[in-house]
């Protein structure tokens, strides 16, 4: 029987060494892949998230389908690519301990368009508005939507 010497071992725990860092590194690699794509999914406040939950609340207002019309097609705006993405911005006030977060995109209904506004604070929805033609603005604060210059619906 043949025995392999103690450098022969020494060789073949180190391949098995480098192979299992080389797997564990690219775990890491995969991981942090996996958050950077995906990890705004996950949290209230993120930019996807957000987008969803501004076109639910529109679809589901009943001015929406009178002032916009409908269906309505939400959109980023145009920075020049292919890609349309909504303004996404995070941030804090001078002396306050709230982080808010702010997110601007673009309506199109069959009727009208719009620029909807919305801002969370800790991951409340604070306001959502609707800036459209003429002058018209429709805006929810906490579970009351409003047509400014209309009368308040509760959902």
């Amino acid at each position: 029987m043949h025995h392999p010497t103690v450098g022969g071992k020494v060789y073949a725990a180190t391949g098995y060494g480098m192979q299992m860092m080389l797997a564990a590194g690219g775990f890491v690699v995969f991981g942090g892949i996996a958050y950077s794509l995906f990890g705004n999914l996950g949290s209230k406040t993120g930019s996807t998230r957000m987008f969803s939950t501004g076109m639910d609340a529109l679809n589901k207002h009943p001015k929406t389908e009178i002032n916009l019309g409908l269906p309505i097609k939400g959109f980023g705006e145009d920075h020049g690519g292919r890609h349309r993405r909504p303004m996404h911005k995070v941030y804090r006030k001078p002396n306050d301990a709230h982080t808010y977060t702010y997110l601007k995109f673009n309506v199109q209904g069959k009727k009208n368009d719009g620029l909807v506004h919305m801002e969370y604070a800790n991951n409340e929805l604070l306001y959502i508005i609707v800036e459209m033609a003429r002058g018209k603005l429709l805006h929810e604060r906490g579970k009351t939507l409003t047509l400014l210059g209309g009368s308040e619906t509760q959902r």
